[in-house]
């Protein structure tokens, strides 16, 4: 049996973009990985031990915690991250990277928990972290 309908052949041709959009927006969309960021960022030094034990202050450290959220229906990852911090009529700036992962422990202490590495966000999902940056003044200006 065969129809010559125009109007079946509309129908059809319609679900068939229907179903074509469908199947795109549900399985083929890539990563669309997005952060959002805390509202507190807890400031500390960082010390380095030298040899006969004395603890010096080299730097500034801060635990910032973020969100990674993924609403596409394909996973992704966050390879790394680096906080860039300058001001508008200066060429200097200052880059500092992620160092460690950490957590807040029942005391309300922070402990690391590991290093810093890509964080695999799955699809339609998020991931929350506490991230450690280290800055040294060793490192210099950009």
């Amino acid at each position: 049996m065969q129809s010559d309908d125009p109007i079946t052949i509309l129908i059809a041709l319609f679900s068939l973009l229907v179903s074509i959009a469908v199947a795109y927006t549900s399985n083929f969309i890539k990563a669309n990985l997005k952060i959002s960021l805390g509202r507190n960022i807890i400031f500390f030094p960082t010390y380095l031990t030298d040899s006969t034990g004395n603890r010096k202050i080299v730097g500034l450290g801060f635990n910032l915690p973020i969100t990674f959220y993924n609403w596409s229906p394909q996973g992704g990852t966050i390879q790394r991250i680096r906080l860039v911090v300058g001001r508008k009529d200066n060429d200097n700036f200052y880059d500092m990277a992620w160092t460690t992962f950490v957590k807040i422990e029942s005391a309300g202490n922070f402990k690391d928990e590991n290093l810093a590495q890509p964080i695999p966000v799955q699809a339609r999902s998020s991931v929350n972290k506490i991230v450690r940056f280290d800055w040294s003044p060793e490192l210099g200006v950009k």
